[in-house]
This record gives structure tokens, sequence and C-alpha cells, in this order.
């Protein structure tokens, strides 16, 4: 008769733990101070990074908002069009979405695209009354309407 040799078990490999949401936060405070500080192209990436890392996190849409912001302070302007325009696609629900779409119509006029500017403005006051974007876009449609007369 032959022995079959006992089976060991076997050790389950250690599944890697995911990221804590103090992790998460420590990581997003981070690259919001890095940008707080001017530190632009330093926050680009490290929002990016983070972004990566954490594409449905709880803070992804401030995240995504602020590399668009970082965007266009170092006048990166496609860049920053780019990073708000995901803003309102991946977040859809999210708050700063207001936000994003008041950025977008500022870059608009900045680059002197005054009907797409227009657009934004008119959105965000229709979409988002009483709120503080919506305010500010008001006073930019009615700028806008007396630069036309």
């Amino acid at each position: 008769m032959t022995r079959r040799p006992t089976q060991q078990p076997q050790a389950t490999p250690a599944k890697p733990e995911p990221a804590s949401t103090e992790s998460e936060k420590q990581r997003y405070q981070k690259a919001y101070e890095t940008l707080k500080n001017g530190h632009y192209s330093n926050a680009i990436s490290e929002f990016k990074q983070f972004l990566n890392d954490y594409p449905a996190g709880e803070y992804s849409d401030n995240a995504q908002y602020w590399l668009g912001e970082a965007y266009k302070v170092n006048r990166e302007v496609s860049l920053s069009r780019e990073a708000f325009n995901k803003l309102i696609a991946s977040y859809p629900n999210s708050p700063k979405v207001r936000d994003g779409l008041l950025k977008l119509g500022y870059i608009e006029l900045e680059q002197n695209n005054i009907a797409k500017a227009r657009e934004y403005f008119t959105r965000i006051t229709a979409t988002y009354p009483g709120t503080t974007a919506a305010h500010l876009a008001a006073k930019k449609l009615q700028q806008l309407n007396n630069n036309n007369q």
C-alpha cells in the first residue's frame, strides 16, 4: 500500500488592503496644499496621480476640479478645458459641476469665445439657481449684455 503524502494546506496570499479613506484624504489634502502654495506643476502631477489611484474616491470630484484649476492657472487652456469637461462627465452629481461650468465660461470669455461663454453662464443660471455659481454667472451675463449695447 502506497502512502499518499498528506497535503499541507496552502497559505492564501494576503490580499492587498484597499487604501483607507484616511490615506485618500491625506493624499488629496497634500495635493491641495501643493496647489495652494503655488506649486502648480507639482499639484497637477499629484492630482493626476490621485485620480489614477482613486478614480471613484470620496475626493475624486474635488481633485478633478482642482486639476482643471491648476491647469488654468498654469495657462494650459486646452488641458484645463479637458479637466473641467471630465469633471462634468465623470461626476455629474457633484456640487463641483456648477463651479466647473463657471470656469469653462471664464475660459471661453478669456479666449474671446463670447457665444460659448454665454452658453455656459446661461446654463449655470438655469440649472443651478440660487447658488454662488449662478450669481457669478448672472453677473457675467449682465456684463456681456451691457457690452453689447
